[in-house]
């Protein structure tokens, strides 16, 4: 059976921009407005599985993931199953303290 390489998480949906590059994901993502986000342990779970499942890269993306209040949680979560993290983010909200607590 194949094993998964990579987990694609988006925590939120919310952004703190409004960037023409985003224009079609955006009108895609209308769809999912009302929508709401997992709680931290509902993504603490998919990690798990995906890390069980083979996965070994968390790609935290979104919208915005730093709007997503347990970011650092999820990162921390992700380092400890042994993965490799990466944050796709526009760094509108980190701040030295914040850029050293993830």
């Amino acid at each position: 059976m194949p094993r998964l390489h990579s987990l694609f998480l988006k925590p939120t949906l919310k952004c703190t921009a409004d960037c023409l590059h985003c224009k079609n994901r955006k009108n895609f993502y209308k769809g999912f407005a009302n929508s709401r986000e997992n709680s931290l342990d509902e993504n603490i779970d998919i990690i798990r599985q995906a890390v069980e499942a083979g996965a070994y890269a968390l790609h935290l993306s979104g919208g915005e993931p730093t709007l997503y209040p347990e970011l650092s949680e999820l990162i921390k979560e992700g380092r400890k199953q042994g993965m490799f993290v990466i944050l796709n983010t526009n760094g509108s909200l980190i701040t030295p303290p914040y850029a050293d607590e993830l």
